[in-house]
């Protein structure tokens, strides 16, 4: 919810989201595209400007970021475990 109504708000101006959370990161950088305004992600060490982050990826990276975070544990996600059946 928090990262929608940013994306959406900066179609029309520029937006600072204060989060800690690294799945709303992921999402802000997956979703982002060149239509919207500047996005600033502040945190208790910083704030990260999305723009700059998305730029700094590959495109190949930013498609398959959102899989790879749930994938290998995110915040609201269990990681993949092995289970040995004997």
């Amino acid at each position: 919810m928090v990262a929608s109504k940013a994306l959406n708000l900066s179609f029309t101006e520029d937006v600072e989201v204060k989060a800690e959370d690294t799945d709303i990161l992921c999402l802000l950088i997956h979703h982002f595209t060149e239509n919207h305004n500047e996005i600033v992600m502040t945190t208790r060490n910083g704030s990260h400007s999305i723009s700059k982050i998305v730029n700094a990826l590959d495109a190949n990276i930013k498609r398959i970021l959102l899989f790879v975070h749930s994938f290998s544990g995110c915040d609201t996600v269990s990681s993949i475990h092995y289970t040995w059946l004997w």
